[in-house]
């Protein structure tokens, strides 16, 4: 799937060459940003769950200790 992916970008942006090169610099622009925001957020909750995990651990050992 990911192949599929990598093969129409390039075929997107050929597309539109033919428009004003400013345009093609936003549109690659937002593309990125579509691509980088939602890699960020699951960065961040992937963190968050971690975080919640360890302190759960360290919770439960430190109780089962005392």
């Amino acid at each position: 799937m990911a192949a599929k992916k990598a093969i129409l970008i390039p075929i997107v942006f050929i597309s539109l060459i033919s428009l004003d090169p400013v345009a093609v610099v936003a549109y690659f622009g937002l593309y990125t940003l579509g691509r980088v925001i939602p890699i960020m957020i699951s960065g961040l909750m992937l963190q968050d769950m971690r975080l919640k995990f360890s302190k759960g651990v360290l919770g439960n050992r430190s109780s089962s200790i005392g």
